[in-house]
């Protein structure tokens, strides 16, 4: 007579048989339990304040009372558990690793031990490096000044942390210092810049290096000059009056006066229509200060004509590279008989 279990052939004269083809599967088990299989970190390089993430991984799910697995590192800015257990029926596990600020980059071995089996990974850890350069505002009228602040990863440290400061175009905008210093403890140092009148829109970039680590940010420089409103629409008007004038203001939104060249329209008289242009502006504006251009519109009192006319005004000044533009129009109406026509 014999007795068949799923893993022991057992007869009168004794065992006979110490495993069947199930034990084949389950070869990569160790007496005591599954072994590991992989040790993985969310990050091979890691900025000395950050944490990673790592994970041990084992051949087959925990059994009972999970497995525990040993945990070592050859850094001394990484602070890291000693031991993880994966828990029952659960295939891995992960645990969090935490640094400190190193000075220099430092570079060793993270490894995790389960019954003789041990599985490494490398991973170093450098200096505190920069997370962002920003600045306010980030479009402003040329010859105003501009303020920026450079932001690191953590707070500075295990000593105080240089920032080099720099510009695509200093001649328009740059910062005031070369360099900047965040101290021990601090994460965060403002900076000014200074600004130089623009011509036209302009886009400086204005950068923050520290150990190798480059962030920046680009401000938008607009000329001085503005007018406003871009556009002037008359009528309708009945044929052989004049509309009420209708006003532009110039202004110099600016930090110095600028000269006012010239106030011109383009087509002042089209098929007897006209647009007419009086000013209180004088040569310069200064800075702050705005004047009125006014205009009307109208036709002729002898004129036929009817219909729409359009115009352009434009001002030269010595603040923008090319003239403000303002848009005309107007319309006289069709009416009969025509006054001075018919």
């Amino acid at each position: 007579m014999y007795l068949a279990t799923g893993f022991v052939i057992v007869t009168m004269a004794g065992v006979v048989a110490a495993h069947d083809a199930r034990a084949d599967a389950t070869s990569n088990v160790s007496a005591t339990g599954p072994t590991l299989s992989a040790l993985t970190l969310s990050r091979s390089t890691v900025a000395g304040c950050k944490s990673l993430t790592g994970t041990v991984i084992l051949t087959a799910p925990a059994p009972a009372g999970g497995r525990r697995v040993l945990l070592n590192d050859t850094l001394v800015s990484v602070i890291a558990p000693l031991s993880v257990t994966v828990p029952e029926g659960a295939l891995s596990k992960k645990f969090l690793i935490k640094t400190r600020p190193v000075p220099e980059i430092r570079r060793g071995t993270m490894t995790a031990t389960l019954d003789g089996v041990t599985l490494s990974q490398d991973l170093a850890v450098r200096p505190i490096g920069l997370t962002s350069v920003t600045l306010t505002p980030i479009r402003v009228v040329g010859g105003k000044p501009v303020t920026g602040t450079a932001k690191l990863e953590c707070e500075a440290g295990p000593g105080d942390v240089t920032v080099e400061l720099g510009s695509s175009n200093p001649a328009i905008a740059n910062p005031v210092a070369t360099s900047l210093v965040v101290p021990v403890g601090l994460q965060a140092q403002p900076f000014d810049v200074t600004t130089m009148p623009a011509l036209s829109n302009t886009l400086v970039t204005i950068s923050g290096t520290t150990r190798a680590i480059t962030k920046s940010k680009v401000v938008t420089l607009t000329p001085a000059a503005t007018i406003s409103p871009t556009s002037l629409k008359f009528g309708p008007l009945r044929s052989g009056t004049t509309s009420e004038a209708l006003a532009l203001t110039l202004s110099n939104v600016g930090a110095l006066p600028f000269s006012i060249l010239g106030i011109t329209i383009d087509r002042p008289v089209y098929r007897d229509l006209f647009f007419s242009k009086t000013s209180n502006c004088a040569s310069s504006l200064p800075a702050g200060r705005s004047c009125t251009i006014s205009v009307k519109f109208g036709s002729y009192p002898w004129s036929c004509t009817f219909g729409d006319a359009s115009a352009k005004l434009s001002v030269s000044t010595s603040a923008r590279s090319s003239p403000l533009v303002v848009g005309l129009s107007g319309t006289v109406s069709f009416q009969f008989p025509f006054p001075g026509c018919f």
